[in-house]
């Protein structure tokens, strides 16, 4: 009798703990691990089955690190291309291949998890220097399929971005580019600047969500839209004060872009610019150069670097080693710190800079040519 109860009793016990532990693996597996993914990454998306939910909520939380790192990717934004019919699997295997991200597939299950794997569209983005490979899952999701996402950066000259309308299929293959630029010119622009001849300098960067019903003037009318919201109202008697006319001040701006590695030194690389304009001194900036050979040559990098000492002696109104003062026109399409230097230069009796030696992109500034050539590197 008592070995007889002794098993019923640890029979109990066996059936008791087989239904706790089977509770508890449903706690957790049906409440624990979906509730503790929701709070990292967000609501599931309502269509997913309770096992799908439950298989990437495990994935998601396994390799949560994957996902919320924080990478560095260098001093400067990236531009990142989703070509026409790239799916999401293609997407996240080319940002592991670019190096944004460490590896591809948790990328797939978390837009697989909130349902947005089929919102990613063709479009341009930027990659921010300092982020997380979530934040750029969620920056790659459109929501709007009305809309197409494009980016480009400050310095680009307008073929640059010409070239990336055209490749991403926002401005159809048959579209004649300077047609439209012309028309731009003539509609998008104030009375006083609408004789212009090239729109180089007012393409203002950064990114936008543009319409897809949006005409190819009206897309570039949004760029230079941005360009006139985005300086102060007073901008033209703001440059006037250093001697420059609005369009002169957009001339400066662009080659101070090109010119500068670090922002905050964009006042005084400009201040330098002003000071050797108003000592009738050449510019003698190489970024004019390349602008020069690039326009000539029709050259696919634009930017030719480094210069060869005959490159120097171009004969192009925009070489500025040859021709004094500025350039005919914008040599790229400068950003808000770069038109804001030109406007509020740093004043100092610098006449001269040049690269420093030790690569920080930083530059060194001085009075004499004496002293700038003795601040060249061995």
């Amino acid at each position: 009798m008592i070995g007889i109860e002794k098993q019923k009793a640890i029979l109990a016990f066996s059936l008791i703990f087989a239904a706790a532990i089977f509770f508890t693996c449903v706690y957790f597996l049906v409440i624990w691990l979906p509730s503790s993914t929701a709070q990292v990454f967000g609501d599931p998306d309502p269509g997913l089955d309770t096992s799908h939910r439950i298989i990437l909520s495990a994935r998601l939380l396994i390799h949560r690190k994957d996902l919320t790192t924080n990478l560095e990717l260098g001093d400067r934004s990236i531009p990142f291309l989703i070509d026409s019919g790239q799916s999401a699997s293609m997407v996240a295997e080319k940002l592991e291949i670019a190096g944004f991200i460490p590896e591809a597939d948790s990328l797939i299950n978390y837009w697989l998890y909130k349902g947005q794997d089929r919102l990613i569209q063709t479009g341009v983005y930027l990659i921010q220097t300092s982020t997380t490979p979530l934040s750029i899952a969620i920056n790659l999701v459109n929501n709007s399929p009305e809309e197409i996402h494009f980016a480009f950066l400050a310095g680009w000259r307008k073929e640059e971005v010409e070239n990336l309308l055209f490749n991403t299929d926002i401005f159809p293959h048959d579209v004649d580019f300077k047609e439209v630029e012309k028309l731009s010119l003539g509609s998008c622009f104030p009375i006083e600047l609408n004789t212009l001849s090239s729109i180089e300098g007012f393409l203002f960067p950064g990114e936008y969500q543009l319409a897809k019903n949006l005409s190819q003037g009206e897309i570039l009318c949004s760029f230079t839209e941005r360009f006139f919201e985005s300086i102060p109202p007073n901008y033209a008697e703001l440059v006037k004060e250093q001697g420059l006319t609005l369009y002169e001040a957009v001339i400066l701006a662009s080659i101070v872009q090109r010119e500068v590695i670090n922002p905050e030194e964009a006042p005084l690389i400009a201040g330098v610019f002003i000071n050797r304009l108003n000592a009738h001194m050449l510019l003698q900036s190489d970024p004019t150069v390349q602008y020069a050979i690039a326009s000539d040559a029709k050259q696919l990098g634009w930017w030719k670097s480094p210069l060869e000492s005959n490159d120097l002696e171009l004969d192009s109104p925009y070489n500025t080693y040859v021709n004094n003062g500025l350039p005919p026109t914008p040599i790229c399409n400068p950003d808000l710190n770069s038109l804001l230097s030109v406007a509020f230069p740093e004043r100092t009796n610098y006449l001269f800079f040049r690269a420093s030696c030790d690569q920080s992109g930083s530059h060194i500034f001085n009075e004499t040519y004496q002293q700038h050539v003795e601040a060249a590197c061995n």
